[in-house]
């Protein structure tokens, strides 16, 4: 487990989903997130299959945000390039 952290502070726990299986499964079935999932690389993201809504935060290779959107189940997230 990883955490997701600001300067000193740690937000939250962070799940990092880096190979493909890992970034197929994804959330699809859990009924609940705590903290953070982190998919890398990923330039959009869908809810098929989901439970709950999300909010999905597309970063750059230096962690700077470009885009947050919060989706509802049964949605697929626009392409953010470079993210």
């Amino acid at each position: 487990m990883a955490w997701l952290m600001r300067g000193g502070d740690v937000l939250a726990t962070a799940e990092i989903a880096s190979t493909r299986a890992e970034r197929r499964r994804g959330l699809i079935g859990r009924t609940s997130v705590d903290g953070a999932f982190v998919l890398r690389p990923c330039r959009n993201v869908h809810t098929f299959g989901m439970c709950v809504a999300i909010d999905a935060i597309f970063c750059d290779r230096n962690g700077g945000v470009l885009r947050v959107v919060t989706m509802q189940p049964r949605r697929v997230s626009p392409i953010v390039r470079r993210a």
